[in-house]
């Protein structure tokens, strides 16, 4: 799962896998929203494959996309605006 410190210590790229394919970037997006992104994220705005976040008051642009196969995901992590 990713986490706050992870993206405080500047990570760019998240990438995990599933057992079961997802055919679209929009349901690799879902299922990062489901089970990676934590709880306390504020989710501002969803377009298909791309949120943004609020992440103790700084936002944060993450865009989900598929890495090769249907099996296997990214998400790249972007600073929009400081608090």
């Amino acid at each position: 799962m990713l986490t706050k410190q992870m993206i405080r210590d500047g990570l760019q790229y998240y990438r995990w896998e599933t057992n079961y394919p997802l055919h679209t970037n929009a349901e690799s997006m879902g299922d990062f929203i489901a089970d990676h992104l934590p709880d306390d994220f504020e989710i501002i705005e969803i377009n298909m494959n791309q949120i943004v976040v609020n992440m103790d008051g700084n936002k944060y642009e993450i865009t989900a996309y598929g890495i090769g196969d249907f099996c296997n995901h990214e998400v790249s992590i972007y600073l929009l605006k400081t608090n």
